[in-house]
């Protein structure tokens, strides 16, 4: 019913049935999940309250890496990267076979520009979510894309015209990330990689400033 009313854009009397569900059973996690997702809507965007939800998940279960995870998530897009991280390293090490807390912690490092431990944590999540297609977990399309081209934006961003990082490296993942994702943000992002790269080797690309940073919004589920 709360699902029904978000889709219907009835947003007050979504959140009184997702606040209902939490207490017809208040050791059930997923209704916290489904609530805390609510809330980090963008029309709602109330990231303190999803917060509470998954602390709530987190009395119930204290070893749930997803609702560290998605804690995590929470908190970088408030741009609070020192709890964001705080809250990513409890889920890795809880789980350290947990692709998308590995995705999110390799974010948090980039957003605060620690190059270096965000690209072990993107390689750990490529790893973990190339094991999954070889294992048919899941498909090659459903493989998180931020650790492909984000892995790629690091190793631009540490290339000083030396180390060769970019032709080593930086271009094998925008173009392996555009083998399974046609998402906009991740064309335009990969797009910007190669043509920040052509600014350290001019026979690539012409050059094109790369953005920083990249901030993404958490996942609706």
């Amino acid at each position: 019913l709360a699902n029904a009313l978000f889709f219907n854009n009835q947003f007050s009397s979504a959140e009184g049935e997702f606040l209902t569900a939490t207490k017809i059973n208040p050791f059930l996690e997923f209704p916290y999940f489904s609530l805390a997702a609510y809330y980090l809507y963008q029309k709602i965007n109330r990231p303190e309250d999803a917060i509470a939800a998954y602390n709530t998940v987190l009395t119930i279960d204290n070893k749930s890496a997803k609702a560290y995870t998605r804690k995590c998530a929470a908190y970088l897009n408030q741009g609070d990267t020192t709890n964001a991280l705080g809250a990513c390293k409890n889920a890795t090490t809880l789980d350290d076979q947990f692709a998308e807390a590995w995705k999110w912690q390799g974010q948090v490092l980039y957003n605060r520009r620690d190059y270096e431990d965000a690209l072990t944590s993107f390689k750990k999540c490529r790893d973990l979510e190339d094991d999954s297609v070889a294992k048919k977990e899941i498909t090659p399309q459903d493989r998180l894309p931020e650790c492909w081209y984000l892995g790629g934006l690091a190793y631009y961003t540490l290339d000083d015209g030396r180390n060769h990082y970019c032709e080593q490296y930086a271009l094998k993942l925008f173009n392996e990330v555009l083998t399974f994702s046609k998402n906009a943000q991740v064309v335009r992002l990969t797009s910007a990689g190669f043509q920040g790269c052509a600014s350290v080797n001019p026979n690539l690309q012409q050059p094109t400033p790369v953005p920083p940073t990249a901030t993404l919004r958490p996942p609706i589920t």
